[in-house]
């Protein structure tokens, strides 16, 4: 299923079409996802934490924001999981977004140890992976998805873990 999905998005991708963009609160749709996560059996043993500042509007293709939002989650737990295996410790997942200017970043943060020097300029380059198990295409979706949406994503080391930063353009709402 996840690589007929990652097909799905690979195709869509390459039509280039105009896709259907949408105005979306942004702490709700976290809210949601927050809900979801904690009832799947395997992120039980992960902490998400969740901060967003209130009234975030974004204008994006929601099927496509949940795919980045997917992809970045799952990678992050992943490594979370491990690196807390080895060091006793407990996985965490932290979602932040916050209104910066005329952007809006959401931060995907993990305590998973981070990415190595070495790694880090082929992060977003097709079929690149470090997994046994990986297709090396779910950063370089993230990246397409992102460039369709007017949006960046960004890699940003950190102390003990990973920051993947997503900037999208926000919107005002409409009642102003």
């Amino acid at each position: 299923m996840r690589i007929s999905r990652t097909g799905e998005y690979i195709l869509e991708l390459s039509r280039r079409r105009a896709p259907a963009v949408e105005e979306l609160r942004l702490r709700p749709w976290l809210e949601h996802f927050k809900q979801q996560f904690s009832e799947v059996p395997d992120t039980q043993r992960c902490d998400l934490r969740l901060s967003c500042d209130e009234d975030l509007l974004i204008a994006v293709v929601p099927n496509q924001l949940q795919q980045i939002r997917h992809n970045l989650c799952a990678n992050g737990m992943r490594y979370a999981i491990q690196k807390a295996e080895q060091d006793q410790r407990e996985p965490q997942l932290q979602l932040n977004a916050y209104r910066m200017g005329e952007r809006l970043e959401l931060d995907v943060i993990d305590n998973g140890g981070g990415v190595a020097d070495e790694q880090r300029h082929h992060l977003f380059e097709p079929f690149y992976t470090t997994e046994h198990n990986g297709t090396g295409l779910g950063l370089y979706l993230c990246r397409e998805l992102c460039e369709t949406n007017h949006a960046t994503i960004q890699y940003l080391p950190l102390a003990d873990g990973s920051c993947f930063r997503l900037s999208l353009q926000a919107t005002k709402p409409s009642y102003l």
